[in-house]
């Protein structure tokens, strides 16, 4: 079954609490990534890859943010 996706516009107000979501996760997901660093555990290689798990996910979070900040710059 076929289902085509519906597409809406948003307002300006929506892409800016977009925005604002957007740098609000990439601010936590720092934290975290700096607390993961900062742990102290009998398997080093087990925190490497949960920080590199977080910076995977800012790199992620920041292309959105960049993206959600040039369509607000649109309005």
């Amino acid at each position: 079954m076929n289902n085509p996706t519906k597409n809406r516009l948003i307002t300006e107000d929506e892409a800016i609490e977009l925005t604002m979501t957007s740098n609000n996760l990439t601010a936590g997901l720092d934290a975290i990534e700096t607390i993961a660093l900062n742990l102290k555990c009998k398997d080093k290689k087990e925190v490497d890859q949960l920080a590199g798990l977080i910076a995977g996910m800012k790199a992620l979070s920041t292309k959105n943010s960049n993206f959600l900040e040039n369509l607000v710059m649109k309005f």
